[in-house]
Formats: C-alpha cells, structure tokens, sequence
C-alpha cells in the first residue's frame, strides 16, 4: 500500500495476486481509517486496517500492526495533500 499526494494505491504481492487485483483511490474519495473487528480467528486476520471511502464503504486491509496503521494513515491522510 502506497499513499502518494493524489491517490492511495494497493498493490497486491505475487500470492495476493491469485485472488486479489491491484486498486488505487483518489485521496478526495478517503474520509479517514477505523479498525475492522472480524470473525476470523486467525491472528491477524481478526483485526484489520478499514479504510473509509466517502460513501462509506469500507476497504478492508489485513497489516501485521493494524492499530498502529490505521494511526498512521489516519495522521498522513490528516495533514492533506503534500506540496509539490
């Protein structure tokens, strides 16, 4: 997952790819992070990184640290667009 001054893109690793397709958002379309509570449980999976979209769907990410991902997304995503 990258977060550049225009887009948040994802980019599945090799074995992501089998089930998963890259995607990128507009960084307008984000309205911020929440943690994802799942039913999984498995570990990592039971938590998960959401990413909030503007008309409220959530993408859901599944990171070794999601609380301290969503932190951090949620502190880049604050502080807008980098300047060019």
């Amino acid at each position: 997952m990258n977060l550049t001054d225009r887009r948040l893109l994802f980019q599945p690793n090799s074995v992501e790819s089998l089930i998963l397709r890259a995607e990128s958002w507009d960084r307008s379309q984000l309205r911020g992070t929440e943690l994802v509570e799942g039913r999984r449980r498995i570990g990592t999976w039971k938590r998960r990184m959401g990413v909030v979209l503007l008309d409220g769907e959530v993408v859901e990410f599944v990171v070794w640290a999601p609380e301290a991902a969503v932190r951090e997304l949620a502190a880049l995503l604050a502080d807008g667009p980098a300047s060019c």
